[in-house]
């Protein structure tokens, strides 16, 4: 969902992004928790930072459509939640990295 160290909202990312948009305004009682993650690339502080900042832009996105503030929490989980072998120190091709790259979504009912 994101290029290397960028945090910016990029063209294939609006379209999940507005399917997120639609079900929020198609529930008004449901919620969401959104958490941003980063590949092991880099230092562990500066990736934490930069998932939060992933978060941010997220939430701004999401709320820019419309969508309260109020109904969105988030999170920015650095590299803590790596779903492959890539690791720190550890030899993985960009593909690989790539898939760490990621913001999950959990929508809650209240």
């Amino acid at each position: 969902m994101y290029s290397l160290g960028k945090w910016g909202i990029e063209k294939p990312a609006e379209i999940v992004l507005n399917k997120v948009v639609t079900i929020m305004k198609e529930n008004p009682k449901v919620t969401l928790e959104i958490t941003s993650h980063t590949d092991s690339q880099g230092d562990d502080a500066a990736n934490l930072a930069l998932s939060e900042k992933r978060n941010q832009a997220v939430i701004s996105y999401i709320v820019a459509k419309g969508i309260k503030k109020n109904r969105i929490k988030g999170v920015g989980k650095g590299e803590t939640m790596i779903r492959n072998r890539c690791h720190n120190n550890v030899e993985c091709l960009d593909k690989e990295h790539e898939y760490n790259r990621r913001t999950e979504f959990n929508f809650s009912k209240e």
